[in-house]
């Protein structure tokens, strides 16, 4: 069992190594799925760009990947927000997301991204409270990323 460190309310708890590996065997992973991380970043040299110019740019640049954001998740809002009613897909009046920048990469180069975490709880055309049908977003993508490569690429584009 863990123990307290020291004395008081606010001292740290010591858990030892078998500790976290019983806890770890005995954890069963959750049925749910409470939301979605939708990360959306940029090519590095706009990422580079954004956080190390100066004056009237960078503003400008971060405004740019935020308006990008908006667009993008208003696109997966329109494609994917669908709930699952008595087997079937039915519409949603919309998605419910918390968006927050992140400035850096793991490795701390600057690299500005932004995460959208997307609750899996829609309201359907009933009124009622349902799960996001976890198969839409996917599938949107997906079919995306299709149409995408199909396009004819001119040489500023690049397939990642």
């Amino acid at each position: 069992m863990a123990t307290r460190a020291g004395d008081g309310p606010s001292a740290p708890f010591h858990v030892t190594r078998e500790e976290v590996a019983a806890f770890a065997e005995r954890r069963h992973r959750p049925v749910v799925r409470v939301g979605y991380d939708v990360t959306l970043s940029t090519e590095k040299s706009i990422a580079v760009l954004a956080l190390l110019s100066h004056g009237d740019w960078q503003p400008q640049v971060l405004g740019a990947i935020d308006a990008a954001n908006d667009v993008a998740l208003r696109f997966l809002e329109d494609r994917a927000a669908v709930g699952r009613r008595l087997g079937r897909s039915v519409g949603t009046e919309g998605l419910v997301v918390a968006s927050f920048l992140h400035a850096t990469s793991r490795a701390l180069d600057p690299f500005p991204h932004r995460h959208n975490v997307v609750a899996n709880a829609v309201v359907d055309g009933f009124g009622e409270r349902r799960a996001l049908d976890g198969r839409a977003p996917c599938t949107s993508t997906r079919r995306q990323r299709r149409r995408w490569r199909r396009r004819p690429c001119g040489g500023s584009c690049r397939r990642s």
